[in-house]
């Protein structure tokens, strides 16, 4: 698997900038965060994760350690931010990552089927409207890539 800008966004990355990735269904943002994780571990051979936004919060009760590597680790591509569920509960326990990833000037890249404005709008209507606000200030600072195109799995695109 290899993206042509999951290079640059690593050295991005490396840098410490954050990476929002937006677009619709089937547009590759997941291949793209994936891609950026490969270049970084595979190549660079820095220390990296991938994983979900709902495996994360959920993590934070049932797999601390999953949770507590997430919180820490030089660089984190989270995948499928706002569908993790809209929960007091989730929109605060993903504060909670952002805020210390942030704290810890640890980059991360986001992907996501709803612009960052759209997510606040989401995180407020179910969570409290104080916290979707802190997490819109952090994604804000990110570097913002949209992805377009016709849904790949609808056309029968390769993963």
């Amino acid at each position: 698997m290899a993206h042509p800008d999951a290079p640059r966004l690593a050295d991005a990355m490396e840098e410490g900038e954050w990476v929002y990735v937006q677009g619709s269904y089937g547009t590759r943002k997941t291949e793209l965060a994936c891609c950026i994780v490969e270049e970084l571990v595979s190549i660079r051979h820095a220390h990296a994760m991938f994983s979900t936004a709902a495996e994360l919060v959920k993590a934070r009760i049932d797999a601390p350690e999953l949770w507590n590597r997430a919180r820490c680790i030089d660089f984190l591509a989270i995948d499928d931010l706002g569908k993790e569920g809209t929960s007091e509960y989730s929109v605060a326990a993903m504060w909670e990552l952002v805020d210390a990833r942030y704290s810890a000037s640890k980059a991360t890249v986001f992907t996501a089927n709803y612009s960052r404005g759209d997510l606040l709008g989401l995180y407020a209507r179910h969570g409290e409207a104080k916290t979707a606000e802190a997490i819109a200030s952090r994604l804000q600072l990110c570097r913002c890539i949209t992805t377009t195109g016709e849904d790949v799995r609808q056309r029968g695109g390769a993963r």
